[in-house]
């Protein structure tokens, strides 16, 4: 019998993707000479263990400080990774090192820098991960410069990137020098790493959350209204807004769109590969017939509603051009009857399409599963 072969691919998410258990857990990128190839990738488990590593004084310490102190529902990071990088002149090629970085099949997701790389570097480590096949990875930028609000200038690292129109990169702004022990990217990592898509959580908002360790920016509305304007993530008290407000503005990313449902996307996108892997170990034969399509329909679907039960999906949800979203999702196989002679012979099975409608949305954002599965 024609089967369906058990390699998987999903969109642009490699295989390698699989072997990761956990979500939301960080890189922070330091600068550092000379780099010893043994120490150059190390995790660690608590700030004391990056102080010990790195420092007491070292950026890296400065940003497990507000790093190690925030998770989302209260809950403690339980690691980071350092990645040393030599970016002085005449030192490393930072694009072919954080290329290096990016095929690691280590357990992290967000990636930022620390705050002596220089605008230009930040774009290159950006232009890395918006281009790499893998969706498992979004970097964050911290500004101090009042660049940030200064609508005569367009250089700064939001105006930047947004004018790449990137997706996978969000900025944060602070006034805040990491020589105050104050890393707001470090709080923001911290927060996001506890993100869970659960019936019980469901989908984590950070708008209106209180940060620990980081003193509120005494920004103006005027300053405020700026920042906005160029898509930053803050974290401030103004007249207008509720004290400890950060990311109260939909959660920018710097081409203005919800940061918040990019992180949706990428984990939905793992929990289908991981679900279909799952069905393909676990089953000997999946046939390139009705029934084996009907399987991997049903799987797709049982798990689309799991998304749907952790308040990812927009329930009874309508796009902007009147398409219905019922569940907030929608699995189309492809036909059976289209399948050609080589295809059933290779085990390919392509163009599954899953819409699926974000909550609070009105654009549907499409996932393809093509490859060998």
């Amino acid at each position: 019998m024609e089967s369906i072969r058990k390699t998987i691919q999903i969109n642009n998410i490699s295989p390698e993707v699989l072997t990761r258990k956990t979500f939301g857990k960080t890189v922070f990128i330091i600068d550092a000479v000379p780099v010893d190839e043994n120490d150059r990738f190390t995790k660690y488990g608590s700030l004391s263990e990056v102080s010990d590593g790195t420092g007491s004084n070292s950026e890296a310490t400065l940003f497990a400080k507000s790093y190690f102190v925030n998770g989302a529902y209260g809950t403690t990071p339980p690691f980071m990774y350092v990645y040393k990088i030599d970016i002085t002149a005449g030192g490393e090629d930072l694009g072919e090192k954080v290329d290096e970085l990016l095929v690691k099949t280590d357990d992290f997701y967000f990636i930022t820098s620390d705050e002596n790389f220089t605008t230009a570097q930040k774009q290159v480590i950006s232009e890395k991960v918006e281009a790499y096949a893998d969706n498992w990875y979004m970097v964050t930028h911290e500004e101090t410069s009042a660049d940030a609000y200064d609508t005569g200038v367009t250089t700064d690292i939001s105006s930047v990137l947004g004018a790449l129109n990137y997706e996978k990169t969000f900025c944060n702004y602070s006034q805040q020098p990491s020589g105050n022990n104050q890393y707001l990217t470090g709080a923001v990592c911290g927060e996001m790493s506890g993100v869970e898509y659960t019936s019980t959580q469901g989908k984590y908002q950070p708008a209106k959350k209180s940060l620990s360790g980081i003193l509120v920016n005494g920004l103006t509305d005027s300053n405020l209204t700026k920042l906005q304007d160029k898509n930053y993530n803050y974290y401030t008290a103004t007249t207008t807004i509720a004290d400890n407000d950060w990311y109260g503005l939909n959660s920018r990313n710097v081409n203005g769109n919800s940061f918040i449902d990019q992180i949706a996307v990428d984990y939905m996108s793992y929990e289908l590969t991981v679900s279909l892997a799952e069905l393909l170990k676990n089953t000997s034969i999946i046939g390139f017939d009705q029934p084996g399509y009907d399987l991997i329909d049903d799987t797709l679907n049982r798990k689309c509603l799991q998304f749907l039960a952790g308040d990812i999906l927009a329930e009874g949800g309508v796009t902007s051009d009147g398409e219905l979203f019922p569940n907030g999702f929608k699995v189309i196989m492809p036909n059976l009857a289209d399948a050609t002679p080589t295809q059933k012979v290779n085990g390919d099975l392509t163009g599954i399409v899953i819409d699926i409608l974000p909550k609070f949305s009105v654009t549907k954002i499409t996932i393809t599963l093509n490859g060998r599965i």
